[in-house]
């Protein structure tokens, strides 16, 4: 016995561990853990790529805080705070959580689109900008994607009490705020 667990379990105590906690939620709980869990791997991309520029921020005398500097690592705040505000089941995470993902998806395909059209008409800036495949963009805005249906399903809506009304309200307002910012690349 290791910590009150057989020893022929410990190899395997993470899951042990995992399948004990699980077994007693409800299925909505289930979901609810699912797509946080999701939401973390979402927190998880856009740390990794920022976290040399946030290292030099933080510890460099050199570093100089502007606006743009601002924005950028505003999601290392907001997302953690969504997060627990989820798993508390507040009303709040879910519309923080809704906001932020519409806008995300919303964006990739976006931007998807216009570094396809500048890529293809212009090989020197393709050659200068990394502009992702259209393809892992497209998987990514379905990632997003398939996170706001999980939240839009009825049963996540009443745990976290969203009546319809706020739920267009989040979905619809952010894809017109997303789209109103964008819409000067998109028409060019």
């Amino acid at each position: 016995m290791v910590l009150g667990i057989p020893l022929a379990l410990t190899p395997n105590i993470g899951y042990y561990i995992m399948s004990v906690i699980y077994s007693n939620l409800t299925p909505v709980n289930r979901l609810i853990y699912l797509v946080t869990l999701m939401y973390a791997v979402v927190f998880a991309t856009h740390v990794g790529p920022m976290w040399n520029m946030l290292s030099f921020m933080l510890t460099s005398p050199d570093a100089q805080w502007d606006f743009n500097i601002f924005i950028s690592v505003l999601p290392l705040a907001y997302i953690p705070v969504a997060l627990g505000l989820m798993l508390w089941k507040k009303k709040t995470g879910w519309v923080m959580s809704t906001i932020y993902l519409v806008n995300l998806c919303m964006a990739t395909i976006y931007a998807a689109l216009v570094g396809y059209r500048l890529g293809t008409s212009n090989p020197f800036l393709n050659s200068l900008f990394q502009v992702p495949p259209l393809s892992t963009s497209l998987m990514r805005a379905l990632f997003y994607g398939a996170l706001i249906f999980l939240l839009s399903k009825k049963e996540i809506r009443q745990a976290f009490r969203i009546d319809m009304r706020l739920f267009i309200i989040c979905l619809g307002g952010m894809a017109v705020l997303t789209t109103i910012q964008w819409w000067n690349l998109l028409i060019r």
